[in-house]
């Protein structure tokens, strides 16, 4: 398999104490699996592109990663992003997680959401997403 930023991503998630506390091993990839306990992490990839010199790649990447905190409770949403900030924005080592070099990754943007479950209550779900910005090899 070849090694993929997001695997990386989800492995710099993982090794961050804080993040774990709070969503165990729930980070998944694109949507968070029906029936799954609250709260959780879902990330993906929604842009980048390969660095450019003057003779073609420069061997550096660049990836915009989503990672969005959900929970039944907007305290606990924001702690969970709060946890994922600490762990990733101005990482800058040069450190492989899951097969990638990672150089460093920014924080770009955040949004934050709300909706009514799907389920008939009047339960709400709280979303907030974060876009990082990772640099790697």
């Amino acid at each position: 398999m070849i090694p993929r930023i997001t695997d990386a991503a989800r492995a710099m998630l993982l090794a961050a104490s804080g993040v774990t506390a709070l969503v165990d091993e729930r980070i998944h990839p694109q949507s968070i699996p029906q029936g799954q306990v609250d709260p959780s992490i879902r990330y993906q990839r929604i842009g980048g592109q390969n660095e450019q010199n003057l003779v073609g790649v420069a061997g550096c990447k660049e990836a915009i990663l989503q990672i969005t905190a959900h929970s039944m409770s907007y305290n606990t949403a924001k702690e969970i992003a709060a946890e994922v900030e600490s762990a990733l924005d101005g990482f800058s080592a040069r450190q492989a997680f899951a097969g990638v070099t990672v150089q460093s990754v920014s924080l770009e943007n955040e949004l934050e959401l709300d909706d009514i479950v799907g389920d008939g209550s009047e339960h709400r779900i709280f979303e907030i997403s974060q876009d990082y910005k990772f640099m790697y090899y």
